[in-house]
């Protein structure tokens, strides 16, 4: 076993290459790399596996619940009924616990929504979790969250899989060190922790110096269907597949790194960012600030880290539609910061220079020389829909992948309006029956007048519609008369390529 170099008391961590510093740890082991700032962990061990596959065969977050499900079924010998309502419990008791952890400020409120810290306590209670390293420490961890009833039930789900979970481990441990192992060196090699460095002073993040960014690194089977990495504060949770590509999947979890920097970024500068796009008269500026931030994510980590790890499949991935990323506006977007990053990252000021943003909107007009299509403009949004049409909001949201959404399931103005006044310049949708038109007048301060009269127009004609106000803060007005006219609706309004006043679908 080679020993890693410590860090001496109130000095800079030394620097050592990743395969000098290796350590066992009980069931696990972990492969450092020391930067000047920051320090990067890659670790494994079983009880984090273990962990991880419960809170997805629980389905309480994206992950691989099909691959983790099948092998539980073929190898771990299967899932009755019993397992399957242990894991009911389970996700039932974490998801009693939900709100946010927020530190106060003085600072003024963004116009615009920040990019999403990982202060929610659903994130603290899964890193509790992980860092407790065993059943009597969870306890102790868990209870500084939960009530003593949902410890000790949880500890008991626990418990049930873990004999069966660990038994596979000793046949998946081999394997799944030696990948992280891989994966470290890559890391190292490519220079990677200067890199994140680099980033983190243009996101002008707020980590403290000798900071730990964490890769915690998990066995998943072989199967037909993707895997996935995300992202919970400091610690990076990735799905190793055995034959998996490790620099694409590298890059993969850098991306949801740099999620995070600009989630730790100083709160005064990004609400001050925040406020310039949303009072820019530019009408690319709302849906840009929308894109910025996954488009900055997929220029650095999909983009420029696969780049020094693997320069060829860069080239590959660019010569395939959406093969940057898997979402046409953030692809075409990250496409063209590309070619701007290396001297972005370097300008003086960072992201909050007047020269980066006024660049950022060149990539964004250079990418969609025609504009952006209606969907971009509801990142974020505001949704009021009629209960009938539940599904219907539901396939909108899939289509226009906000990153925040705020709705209600009612469209009485005087429940709902403090809704839409709260966020004042955000895109607004109401979905709406023709029964519900009699509430229309009362959301015209909310979509304008001359929407209003739009819509009233439209309605003396049979047939389901859409109204749109072009101007900020952008409206939509879907009304019809089923559910399944909604969701035609909403199928063609995803496919629309230009923002325009008016009668936008359902025209006679």
């Amino acid at each position: 076993m080679l020993l890693g170099c410590a860090p001496a008391p109130q000095r800079v961590v030394p620097r050592c290459p990743a395969s000098e510093k290796v350590q066992q740890r009980n069931d696990g082991f972990e492969a450092r790399v020391d930067g000047a700032r920051l320090s990067f962990v890659f670790h494994a061990s079983r009880w984090s596996n273990l962990l991880y596959q419960l809170d997805c065969l629980a389905r309480l977050m994206p992950c691989s619940t099909e691959a983790y499900a099948a092998l539980w079924q073929k190898d771990l010998g299967g899932l009755d009924s019993e397992d399957r309502a242990a894991l009911e419990r389970w996700r039932q008791i974490r998801q009693r616990y939900q709100g946010r952890i927020e530190a106060g400020t003085d600072s003024e409120d963004p116009l615009l929504p920040l990019p999403l810290s990982a202060n929610s306590v659903e994130t603290h209670i899964r890193l509790a979790q992980r860092a407790a390293g065993g059943l009597e420490r969870y306890r102790a961890y868990a209870a500084l969250f939960m009530e003593p009833r949902d410890v000790e039930a949880s500890a008991q789900v626990i418990e049930r899989f873990a004999e069966r979970h660990s038994r596979a481990y000793a046949a998946q441990r081999a394997p799944l060190e030696e990948r992280a192992q891989a994966l470290a060196e890559r890391f190292r090699r490519a220079k990677l922790g200067a890199f994140i460095e680099r980033a983190a002073r243009f996101y002008d993040s707020e980590l403290p110096p000798h900071t730990e960014l964490e890769f915690e690194l998990l066995f998943r089977p072989e199967h037909d269907s993707a895997s996935y990495g995300q992202n919970r504060g400091r610690v990076s949770f990735v799905e190793l597949v055995p034959q998996e590509n490790l620099d694409a999947r590298l890059a993969v979890v850098m991306h949801e790194l740099f999620h995070f920097l600009f989630a730790t970024a100083k709160r005064d500068q990004a609400v001050r960012l925040a406020n310039v796009f949303a009072n820019d008269d530019d009408p690319l500026a709302y849906p840009a600030w929308g894109l910025l931030d996954e488009s900055l994510a997929a220029a650095l980590g999909n983009g420029m880290v696969l780049e020094k790890l693997d320069a060829g499949e860069l080239e590959r991935r660019l010569g395939r539609p959406d093969g940057l990323y898997s979402d046409d506006l953030i692809d075409a977007v990250a496409r063209e910061l590309l070619t701007k990053m290396p001297v972005l990252l370097d300008t003086p000021g960072g992201l909050y220079a007047d020269s980066t943003r006024e660049s950022y909107l060149a990539a964004v007009r250079t990418a969609f020389p025609h504009g952006l299509p209606p969907r971009a403009y509801l990142r974020p949004w505001v949704c009021l829909y009629d209960p009938s049409f539940v599904d219907a909001y539901d396939a909108l949201a899939r289509a226009v992948h906000a990153p925040v959404t705020v709705s209600d399931s009612s469209v009485v103005p005087r429940r709902t309006n403090i809704i839409l006044e709260q966020r004042a310049r955000w895109s607004r949708v109401l979905m709406l029956r023709r029964a519900d038109l009699q509430h229309l007048e009362g959301y015209e301060g909310a979509v304008g007048a001359e929407t209003v009269r739009q819509v009233r127009q439209r309605a003396k004609q049979p047939g389901a519609f859409v109204v749109a106000r072009a101007s900020a803060p952008q409206a939509f007005v879907f009304v019809a008369d089923t559910a399944p006219e909604m969701k035609r609706l909403v199928a063609d309004f995803a496919k629309l390529s230009e923002l325009r006043a008016g009668v936008v679908l359902g025209g006679t």
